[in-house]
């Protein structure tokens, strides 16, 4: 894996025809761990570029205080259902590509998620977590090959 980049033809050597399910494996392994990293970003009111979120309105600071909720903090948290909702929505091949899809459940939390990300980007990585999700990949595939050559 020279210069941060993943060698698919060692991948390809070691693993054979197996090598696309341990890629998909892998994969779906490392946006689970990214998943869980994005809900806690959020409950602490980081945003996708690491910066704390904007200030909800005045109006919903009241709202939330009467409820019990942070006033000050955005942390898309009332219910639990928006981030509760975020998800594995598939992990597919395209052309030379493998790619997983994260997706939200439910048409309302779809529709607050992409109110929230139009006031204050959240559904994506900081570059800290690409970096760590990268190296977390890398680290599922290198044990996918020595499972294999093991």
């Amino acid at each position: 894996m020279a210069d941060g980049k993943i060698d698919y033809t060692a991948l390809e050597e070691a693993l054979g025809k197996d090598l696309y399910k341990a890629i998909e494996q892998a994969l779906t392994a490392t946006a689970s761990n990214g998943i869980a990293m994005m809900r806690m970003r959020i409950e602490k009111g980081v945003g996708s570029s690491g910066e704390s979120m904007p200030a909800y309105t005045p109006r919903y600071r009241k709202r939330r205080k009467d409820i019990g909720r942070p006033p000050d903090k955005r942390d898309l948290f009332v219910s639990g259902q928006l981030l509760g909702g975020i998800h594995l929505e598939s992990v597919e091949t395209k052309g030379a590509d493998i790619v997983a899809t994260l997706g939200i459940a439910g048409a309302r939390n779809r529709v607050l998620a992409v109110r929230h990300e139009q006031t204050a980007p959240w559904f994506d990585f900081t570059p800290t977590e690409k970096a760590t999700l990268t190296n977390m990949l890398r680290d599922q595939l290198d044990k996918a090959i020595e499972a294999d050559h093991g």
